[in-house]
């Protein structure tokens, strides 16, 4: 239960960071996202949060913005709904958990 708390407790601090980065970095990864997106489905939406949305709207194309309830990053769907990738941090930071929680154990408590 213990190195429960301590991985979860990593894992809580390094998602704070991100959280926390400065705007320029955020600027740069939210255009990044859209990049990508962009890269896979013809975005027609993108939910973003209040703060992420201002990124958006510098962008060239000009996409539909909706509103997003999340901590950062953003949701970009096709114009018919049928397609959909999620970019948001939490999403991001939990497959990027789910991906190293093993490794990083066995680093902590060897």
């Amino acid at each position: 239960e213990a190195k429960k708390g301590v991985m979860e407790d990593a894992y809580a601090s390094a998602f704070k960071r991100i959280k926390a980065m400065p705007k320029k970095e955020r600027e740069l990864i939210i255009k990044s996202m859209i990049e990508k997106a962009q890269n896979e489905i013809e975005i027609g939406f993108v939910y973003a949060s209040s703060i992420d949305k201002e990124f958006i709207d510098s962008i060239d194309k000009k996409f539909k913005i909706k509103p997003l309830d999340a901590e950062g990053g953003i949701i970009c769907e096709t114009q018919d709904g049928k397609a959909r990738i999620d970019f948001t941090f939490t999403a991001i930071f939990s497959e990027l958990k789910e991906k190293t929680i093993e490794q990083a154990s066995k680093r902590l408590f060897v």
